[in-house]
């Protein structure tokens, strides 16, 4: 049996006699508050989408059926040790038996969704996950270089920092000459949702650094805000283990954040290259490799459309994994396991030293974990796999048929980047790049730029007395180092909207009409220096539904604010120009473009009006979807809110949860997810209640379940 016990903000708090007890529970909350999400999750990773919301979502079930999730992981769960296995049997029966008492669904339901069975767990963890890496990016990269030539792509990938040297193999060419990428791309347009994932934030300050002599840990996870939202705060207990945090519904345990009485762990995305395309030479029923024709695996499935036909779908594959694209196989390293073993045991770690420990076994994603002990130990660890193969592989998708490109195995765990206990005391990673040259393998090609960074640690060695109070200021910081930069040539910018900019400190405030001028100028620097290298092409990257495309835009916004601000001259820079002519002729467009677009009056163009957040519902029902609201800082402030850079200012990504970890007391810890509207959106932390007598004096509801 399991007692679940509801806290004044709602949270569940469960335990158990056991650990199968403790997963029972949580199964059950999850359904009982996130059936639907849960299940939405599972019919997408299925490639089951269009039985829940119809035509429009046949071209996501023709992607996910490609990938195969649904193939591999019955698999992966046969392959699991018992008690990994057990934590998925029991998650699964806490659902089951939710569905089997419930005498009313959630509004989204028509008819009663299947049982749930412990391998779709995996499957929606991997639905939560799959579409976070790079293979986007490399079909586009492609797609650039055999349109523009591989001296464009070079231009367009220049270094965000002098630390990030780029030069690109012989031979990028040789492989999409062969591919159709343009099809791939328009297939991809209809399969991808729109989605943002740069900007979560997370540091670690040790005891020399806080009022109590102990170790703080903070951070801020940043994707599409949702419908409910992705994370769902829990707390479970037994005589295992007593552990508190953010878990995925239809997932046990707390894969990414949490605490249990002696150690706390949190991430970000690394952005490390785990994904290869492969273009194969096929011919009837058979793939090339090295110079021998090997049977393809090929099978048929169907996919029925809630109020359409069905329609039928040819799987093939090659043993570089599925054609996810016609003629393109897809290698990632997921494809059969991501970590289950970890799950269960690092609920139970007591030190730092134990917690990187368990990790030898996690997979994907590959994240940059933060740790910190009640010892006073502070660590970094960048987790999961990276497979080691030929340098080409990073920038396009490459030749299958030659064997040039396998994969070499993976890079050793104990080669992995990782940290303790710094001598300044403190550790923060932001997306941005983990490692310099001087490392010796291939972590990935983009990361973040390092403005995030940069302006954590200046705010962390400002004073050396952080309490948790004084770290929720720093998840609301809108002070943008990349305006400071844009402010320093303010004195080479000429034409209207120039006052405006003037007159602000670069701070991205809500309440600001200057956060917009400058946004539009930088939208419009990128795109007056990307139109020459890109032609037509330019119209793509500002297509919200090519991922990789618009990641690129991004990058090139960014790199050329970077190189006006240093003078660089070639780069992006178009040949006959100089930075300062071409910083006022991106203002006079972006002043256009705001009158065009708000008005001719900048009363109208104040940074919240136009800058919000406005998060649908899955299946886009009204009753259940928040009013928008408007939101401070941007794509490079630590208070993170992206937007699709040439497109409008609507906020695509934001914090999808803020949290601090005290390790003197875990009572003084904090949290707070969009879901919890005004305190989220105030910059304010609900309490993480863990101490299990008071969470019982002030019980909103109790029951028993199991």
């Amino acid at each position: 049996m399991a007692e679940i016990l509801r806290d004044p903000d709602g949270i569940a708090h469960i335990r158990g006699r056991d650990a199968r007890d403790a997963f029972f529970g949580q199964g059950w909350v999850h359904a009982a508050d996130r059936l639907f999400q849960m299940d939405a999750d599972r019919h997408r990773a299925y490639g089951r989408w269009a039985e829940m919301a119809g035509p429009q979502g046949l071209p996501q079930d023709r992607l996910w059926r490609r990938l195969g999730v649904g193939a591999t992981v019955a698999a992966e769960y046969r392959a699991l040790p018992e008690d990994a296995r057990e934590m998925f049997d029991a998650y699964a029966a806490g659902v089951n038996g939710w569905l089997a008492q419930a005498s009313r669904l959630p509004p989204e339901y028509g008819a009663r969704p299947d049982p749930w069975q412990p391998w779709d767990c995996m499957a929606v963890y991997k639905a939560r996950h799959v579409l976070m890496g790079l293979w986007q990016a490399k079909l586009w990269r492609g797609r650039v270089a055999a349109a523009c030539g591989p001296l464009a792509l070079m231009k367009l990938m220049a270094p965000l920092s002098p630390a990030e040297r780029l030069i690109l193999p012989p031979g990028a060419d040789e492989a999409i000459r062969q591919a159709n990428l343009a099809a791939g791309l328009d297939y991809l347009r209809a399969a991808f949702p729109e989605t943002e994932h740069d900007g979560s934030n997370n540091w670690a300050v040790s005891g020399a650094r806080t009022r109590s002599g102990k170790p703080l840990l903070a951070g801020d996870p940043h994707r599409a805000v949702e419908v409910p939202n992705v994370y769902y705060q829990i707390h479970i207990a037994c005589d295992e283990f007593d552990a508190i945090g953010l878990s995925f519904a239809g997932v046990p345990g707390l894969p990414h954040f949490g605490h249990n009485p002696r150690v706390a762990w949190c991430i970000t995305h690394t952005g490390a290259d785990t994904q290869d395309l492969f273009v194969e030479r096929i011919r009837e029923g058979e793939y090339e490799f090295r110079g021998q024709w090997r049977p393809l695996e090929v099978s048929t499935e169907t996919v029925h459309v809630r109020g359409a036909p069905d329609e039928a779908i040819t799987i093939e594959r090659t043993h570089h994994g599925p054609l996810v694209l016609p003629g393109i196989a897809f290698a990632y390293t997921a494809n059969l396991y991501a970590g289950w073993r970890c799950l269960r045991p690092m609920l139970r770690t007591a030190s730092c030293a134990e917690f990187d420990e368990v990790m030898r076994d996690w997979v994907d994603p590959v994240n940059n974990l933060l740790t910190a002990d009640v010892d006073g130990n502070i660590a970094y660890r960048t987790r999961g796999v990276v497979p080691v193969r030929a340098p080409l592989n990073g920038w396009v998708p490459v030749p299958g048929w030659t064997g040039e490109h396998e994969w070499q195995g993976t890079i050793p765990f104990d080669e992995m980047p990782h940290a303790s206990n710094p001598p300044d005391g403190w550790l923060v990673t932001a997306n941005n790049r983990v490692v310099g040259d001087e490392y010796a393998h291939y972590l990935g090609l983009t990361f973040a730029a390092d403005d995030r960074a940069r302006r954590i640690a200046a705010r962390l060695t400002s004073e050396a007395a952080w309490t948790v109070v004084a770290m929720t200021d720093v998840h609301a910081d809108v002070r943008s180092p990349a305006a400071q930069e844009l402010l320093g040539l303010l004195p080479k910018i000429q034409g209207p909207g120039r006052e405006i900019l003037a007159a602000w400190d670069g701070t991205v405030r809500a309440d600001d009409v200057a956060p917009t001028v400058y946004n539009a100028l930088r939208d419009e620097l990128a795109l007056l220096v990307a139109e020459p290298v890109l032609g037509p092409l330019l119209r793509e990257c500002l297509s919200l539904a090519n991922p990789g495309a618009r990641a690129m835009l991004a990058r090139i916004r960014r790199q050329a604010l970077r190189q006006a601000s240093i003078d660089v001259r070639g780069g992006l820079l178009p040949e006959g120009h100089t930075w300062p002519d071409l910083l006022s002729e991106a203002l006079r467009r972006a002043m256009a473009r705001l009158q065009r677009d708000y008005g001719p009056d900048p009363e109208g163009w104040v940074w919240r009006d136009v800058h919000r957040l406005a998060p649908q519902h899955a299946l886009g029902l009204a009753a259940l979807t928040p009013r928008p609201r408007g939101m401070a800082g941007d794509s490079d402030t630590v208070q993170a809110a992206s937007f699709a850079a040439g497109v409008d200012f609507t906020v695509l990504g934001a914090s999808v949860a803020r949290y601090v970890f005290d390790l003197d007391d875990w009572e003084r810890s904090g949290w707070a997810v969009p879901g919890q509207a005004d305190t989220w959106h105030d910059h304010r932390l609900l309490p993480m209640r863990y101490d299990w007598a008071a969470i019982a004096a002030s019980a909103q509801a109790a029951i028993m379940v199991g």
